[in-house]
């Protein structure tokens, strides 16, 4: 299903000559039309700086991430330039990683959830889930900012 509205929404703006002619369906969700909007961007190479909101390790820093060829590469982290290991970049996302992170959320079924999309670039710029009233310490989200095409 996924993939079908990929393809659906690359078929809508492949003859566009620019972000402001993209063809989004009416009918689609907040999700849908900015992952639309975002795809139409057709950036694949560039930096953002991202915190991970959660009772975890290194939350609430913030790490400025390189992505290239939509694969996150390195994260940095910003208070004192220490690049992140292999272990700890995989706990972030690139665009495409937030809005997967985002589409795996049922609403109905958590206890919390908030999301907020980059006015520019159309990206989910803040998300915070909380699963459980009754769990401490489960919650997480992801605020991200000053996105950087390369």
């Amino acid at each position: 299903m996924r993939l079908r509205a990929i393809v659906c929404a690359f078929l809508l703006f492949s003859a566009c000559d620019d972000e402001s002619s993209v063809l989004v369906p009416p009918e689609a969700d907040a999700l849908t039309r900015a992952r639309i909007s975002w795809t139409a961007l057709d950036h694949h190479d560039y930096q953002l700086t991202q915190e991970r909101l959660c009772f975890c390790l290194l939350g609430g820093q913030a790490v400025r991430l390189t992505v290239q060829s939509d694969s996150l590469v390195s994260g940095m982290l910003l208070i004192d330039s220490t690049m992140l290991t292999a272990e700890e970049l995989q706990y972030y996302h690139g665009v495409e990683g937030l809005f997967d992170f985002v589409a795996g959320i049922d609403p109905s079924q958590v206890a919390e959830f908030q999301l907020s999309f980059d006015s520019l670039f159309h990206f989910p710029s803040d998300v915070w889930v909380d699963y459980d009233r009754n769990i401490a310490d489960e919650e997480i989200g992801f605020r991200s900012y000053d996105f950087t095409p390369l």
